[in-house]
């Protein structure tokens, strides 16, 4: 009877330490990150790396930033340094994140026409870039 009582305590505290290492992923070192732990469908805690942070993207004159803060994304678009019309702020929402939030799916209305679209963070502690998939072709995002 006690080993049972031993498993069962054993078992509890494994479960809360890999909650506590799930939860603390997002922050740390250097001031933190201030990215945000949320938990999937499965139960199992993800960090949303997107969060707190602006992404951006140049191509010659042309550039495009994303800017995510506490689940709402907002898109802008440059030309020559001039912000252009067409400037959107909506939710998101991260699906199928693997990797503890490294990769997914988001959706938001601002991106893809509001389709999901497959994202891949460079690294899970302070990502640098983060790699979206649209209809097959990749488009890197650098952290601002």
């Amino acid at each position: 009877m006690k080993k049972t009582v031993s498993f069962d305590k054993a078992l509890i505290l494994l479960l809360i330490t890999a909650a506590l290492i799930l939860t603390s992923c997002g922050g740390g070192g250097g001031g933190g990150s201030g990215n945000v732990s949320v938990f999937g469908s499965s139960g199992w805690g993800y960090t949303d790396l997107f969060n707190n942070h602006t992404w951006e993207y140049t191509n010659g004159a042309y550039k495009t930033t994303i800017a995510c803060n506490n689940s709402k994304l907002t898109i802008k678009n440059f030309l020559n340094g001039v912000e252009q019309s067409g400037t959107a702020t909506a939710p998101y929402e991260l699906k199928d994140a693997k990797d503890m939030g490294k990769s997914g799916k988001i959706k938001c209305s601002c991106i893809n026409n509001g389709a999901e679209t497959e994202f891949t963070f460079n690294k899970l502690i302070s990502p640098e870039t983060v790699t979206f998939t649209l209809n097959g072709a990749s488009i890197t995002f650098t952290k601002q």
